[in-house]
């Protein structure tokens, strides 16, 4: 609907408008003149009728209008919040998840002694669920591991003597014990002084 307001008042004394002119006239017993006004003052009313309608439909729709727009902005509001929380909700996660230090205690005394493990070799044959000498886990076993342990860089090669014999093999890989295979001391559970140690 275009604004009423825009419009002019037509000219009812013209030639288009002379029908309805002269039959008014002929009805009410006017002459020219008042039957124009009347034409006029009547359009004017309908016009400024016209007009308040209008301005009542452009009032309700600008609040409409403004209503979507507050809804639409609540509405992004609101997933802008539920991203914002979405997101705080995973760095909480992630800061549970992170290892925790513990507290350091500067009263606590660092132990002196290094506690003996049983070699490589024993942990993997352990792991594997094969069949290992009890003499491995031993005192006896864990000092001779300790003693013999070393960590080479791969594909590192030594050279050693078996049986009158040279032969190159990789250093740092995981083998019974020398003492074992050599026939050393033979150390089992019942030689073991009591208490382990």
């Amino acid at each position: 609907m275009a604004n009423p307001s825009l419009e002019r008042c037509p000219d009812f004394s013209g030639e288009v408008y002379r029908t309805i002119h002269d039959t008014l006239a002929q009805v009410v017993n006017e002459n020219d003149q008042q039957v124009t006004e009347h034409l006029t003052a009547a359009w004017d009313i309908d016009h400024n009728l016209q007009i308040e309608a209008w301005n009542q439909q452009q009032i309700i729709e600008a609040q409409i209008q403004r209503k979507a727009e507050q809804a639409q902005r609540e509405q992004e509001a609101e997933a802008l919040q539920l991203a914002e929380d979405k997101a705080e909700h995973e760095c909480r996660e992630a800061e549970k998840k992170k290892p925790k230090m513990n507290n350091f205690d500067e009263s606590t005394l660092v132990s002196s002694v290094i506690v003996q493990r049983p070699a490589q070799y024993t942990l993997q044959k352990l792991s594997t669920f094969n069949f290992i000498n009890l003499w491995y886990f031993s005192p006896a076993g864990c000092v001779e591991a300790t003693r013999n342990n070393r960590s080479n860089a791969n594909n590192t090669f030594g050279i050693s003597k078996v049986d009158e014999r040279n032969s190159h093999s990789e250093i740092g890989h995981c083998c019974q014990s020398v003492t074992k295979l050599n026939g050393g001391p033979q150390a089992d559970l019942w030689n073991l002084p009591a208490g382990g140690g």
